[in-house]
C-alpha cells in the first residue's frame, strides 16, 4: 500500500503548521524577567538604614550583609557558621584568582561554577 492514499502516515492539512503563526502564541512575553534578574534588581535597590545614629542609603544587599555580620557578632551560631563558610569560599576564590591568570573563557566557567555552588548552598540553607 502506498502512503499517498491516506492512512496513518499522512498528516491531515488541519494538523500542519501554518506559515507565519507561532507554535506557542501565549509564550513568554517580551521583556519578562526571570527570577535571577528580579532578585538582582531587588538586592541592588536602595534602602535607608540607621548606623551610628545616622541615616544612610545603601543597597539592600549591603544591609543584609551588615545584619548577617551583626547577628554573628551577637552570638547567633548559625549566622556565625554561615559567615565563616562564605569567608572561606571568598578567600578560596581570591587565592585561585591571584595564583593564576585566567582567560576570559576560564573566568566565565569559574563564575558559572561558583554561581551554581552558591545557589545549591542557598537551597540547602533554606531547607535547614
Amino acid at each position: 500500500m502506498s502512503s499517498s492514499s491516506g492512512g496513518h502516515d499522512k498528516i491531515p492539512n488541519t494538523g500542519q503548521f501554518v506559515k507565519g503563526r507561532s507554535g506557542n502564541p501565549n509564550g513568554r512575553p517580551k521583556g519578562a524577567k526571570n527570577f535571577r534578574t528580579l532578585v538582582k534588581e531587588e538586592l541592588r535597590a536602595p534602602i535607608h538604614i540607621q548606623e551610628n545614629g545616622k541615616k544612610k542609603k545603601v543597597p539592600r544587599s549591603a544591609a543584609l550583609v551588615k545584619r548577617w555580620v551583626n547577628d554573628a557578632l551577637q552570638g547567633n551560631d548559625r549566622a556565625r557558621d554561615k559567615l565563616l563558610q562564605w569567608v572561606t569560599t571568598l578567600e578560596t576564590e581570591e587565592s585561585l584568582c591571584a595564583a593564576n591568570e585566567f582567560s576570559a573563557e576560564d573566568q566565565m566557567v569559574l563564575d558559572h561554577y561558583f554561581e551554581k555552588r552558591l545557589a545549591a548552598q542557598r537551597e540547602q540553607d533554606d531547607d535547614d
